[in-house]
Order: C-alpha cells, then sequence, then structure tokens
C-alpha cells in the first residue's frame, strides 16, 4: 500500500494533575484531572491524486486533499476532516490501608470522551484494523460525523468501590469478607446507516451521540475467604461470587437504523441517498444534504434502540484453595 512520503508519526498529548492528601493514619482521600487530546493519527484513505488506497495522515500532507465521494469514485470529491478525540475527565478518591481489620478504595470519575475519531479500534463500526479503518476511506464516512460529537466509549458517571473485612476473634477468626461493585452510566446512541459496498455498518444517519444514552451498567461482587491452618502454613478455602444480585439486563442497544436486507438507505428519501446506503452531501461539503428528525419513527429496523447487543453476565460462583506456606 502507498504512504505518504511525508508520513509523521501518530500522536496524543496527555496531562495529569493531582493532590492526595492523608486525612488520618491509613486514610487518605484525593482528587486527579486528565485530558488528553488526540495530536495526528495514521489511516488509510481514498483521494484524487492517488489511484488506490494509501496511509497518510488525515487532514495534513496528501491526507489533506479533498476525499472521494460515494464508492464509486464518481469523480466528486470533499474536504477531509481532521481526526479529533478528547478525553476530559475528573476523579475523586478514597483509600482505606488494611487496619482495624478493614480496607477500602473508592473511586468517582466525571469524563467527556469527544470529537469525531475512535481510534484505532473504530467502536462506532465494530472493525479492529489499527491505522487502515474505514473511517476515512470515503468522504461520505464523514457525513454527520466531521463535526464531532460524543464518541462511541464516553460514560459520564464511574464509580467503583472495593471493601473488605476480616473477623479478628471468635470461631470465625480470620475469615474475610469482601465486596466489589460498580457503576458505569450509558454510551451514546447514534443512527448507523448499512453500506453496501462494504456490507457492514458504516453511514452515520445522525451526529454522534445526539440520540440520547444506553443503559447503565452495574453489577456487585461479593469475596469470602477463610484460613485453616496446616503444618507450615496456610490453606485458604475461596468462594467468589460475580452478580450476586443475578442482574440480567441490557449494556447495548441495537444501533442499526436499518437492515442489511433492505434496499439502499431504506427509512430515508430516496431523493436524498447516494446509492450505497449514505446519506447525500450538500455539493462541497460534508454536511448532510437531509436530516432525520425523528429517527425511532423511521427506521426500519423494529429493533432499533430497543432490542440488547450485548448483555450483563449470569451469577457466577468460582470455588478455590490457595496453599501459603
Amino acid at each position: 500500500m502507498p504512504v505518504d512520503p511525508n508520513l509523521k508519526g501518530q500522536y496524543v498529548d496527555e496531562f495529569l494533575a493531582g493532590y492526595d492528601y492523608e486525612v488520618m493514619s491509613n486514610l487518605a482521600v484525593g482528587i486527579k484531572g486528565t485530558y488528553r487530546n488526540l495530536g495526528r493519527t495514521i489511516e488509510d484513505m481514498l483521494v484524487p491524486s492517488q489511484s488506490d488506497y494509501f496511509v497518510a495522515n488525515p487532514g495534513s500532507g496528501l491526507g489533506a486533499e479533498g476525499g472521494f465521494l460515494n464508492p464509486d469514485l464518481s469523480g466528486e470529491t470533499a474536504p477531509v476532516p481532521k481526526p479529533t478525540r478528547k478525553y476530559k475527565a475528573v476523579e475523586l478518591h478514597a483509600q482505606k490501608r488494611f487496619s482495624n481489620n478493614y480496607q477500602f478504595f473508592t473511586s468517582y470519575v466525571w469524563s467527556r470522551l469527544t470529537g469525531n475519531y475512535d481510534g484505532t479500534y473504530q467502536v462506532s463500526t465494530g472493525q479492529l484494523d489499527p491505522n487502515i479503518n474505514s473511517a476515512y476511506d470515503y468522504a461520505d464516512f464523514e457525513i454527520n460525523n466531521a463535526g464531532g460529537g460524543l464518541l462511541s466509549n464516553d460514560r459520564t458517571h464511574t464509580f467503583k468501590f472495593y471493601g473488605s473485612y476480616t473477623i479478628p476473634t471468635g470461631v470465625a477468626h480470620g475469615l474475610e469478607l469482601g465486596l466489589h461493585t460498580y457503576y458505569y452510566s450509558g454510551t451514546p446512541l447514534t443512527a448507523m446507516g448499512y453500506a453496501s459496498s462494504y456490507r457492514n455498518y458504516e453511514y452515520y444517519y445522525t451526529r454522534r451521540g445526539t440520540l440520547g444514552r444506553g443503559p447503565a451498567d452495574y453489577e456487585a461482587d461479593v469475596h469470602v475467604g477463610y484460613p485453616i491452618a496446616v503444618a507450615r502454613g496456610h490453606i485458604n478455602v475461596l468462594l467468589d461470587v460475580f452478580n450476586i444480585l443475578n442482574r440480567q439486563s441490557k449494556t447495548a442497544l441495537d444501533n442499526r437504523y436499518n437492515l442489511s436486507s433492505d434496499p439502499p438507505c431504506a427509512g430515508i428519501p430516496d431523493s436524498a441517498c447516494n446509492g450505497d446506503g449514505g446519506i447525500l452531501n450538500i455539493p462541497g461539503s460534508i454536511n448532510p444534504a437531509f436530516t432525520i428528525t425523528n429517527p425511532r419513527a423511521t427506521a426500519t429496523n423494529p429493533d432499533f434502540l430497543r432490542a440488547g447487543t450485548s448483555f450483563t453476565q449470569p451469577r457466577s460462583i468460582r470455588l478455590g484453595l490457595r496453599l501459603s506456606y
């Protein structure tokens, strides 16, 4: 595959700042801020000066040329947007080291992940082809995406807790009881359209993350450990119960606006279709020539934003023995 002779390496700028304070012996609290910004990436592309796919930096060098619109390479081109991805987060955390028979760690993170480029793993289309994803293959794939929005892995709120307590005396002396739990807010929802040429959902029918969020994900696990003294050591009997509440729920929703068995651009007017499944652009730009105002009502996929595509794992139990000597 040809490579831009002026290709430059990809990079991400990251800035971290934090502060921790010991409130009392064995207990500390803290705050941490994180900022990451994608400076440059490498992707395969199609542009007028090249006869085939080639590797470049989107938005600079040869990668700044106008990208082809429509998979039939009709000759019309549009500007190639520079890839963007910004992550901002603030974390509050507290940690107590083991003393007085108990310990814990807990954290809360508020974050925001925005841009027009998921990264080397293209979450929005489910493609894992680092640096040769479909994101810049055709300019059509950037319609409703170039301006950016909430990226696929954005989770506004994340809460985690782990703690344990060891019984110090009595018949149950040494028995350890632990709890692990988490809560993740839902990820952004976007309507995706089927691309006949790629046999995959490559077209953004709505701007990223403008259809609300999927279901939140949360779970609680428990741990029990009991030491039995043996010659020169201990045998620890271990019991872990994952998803103790046996919560069975969707963790992601079907975002396919139409189906592969439908005609191209099912659910949008033929006059707004590029012939492959994408929404037409305003000439000379990658702005959509048509806007879907109520995608939940016009989608031809009956499962659109209703059916789940991933689910919580069922309750499971793990038994174990650990020999310490």
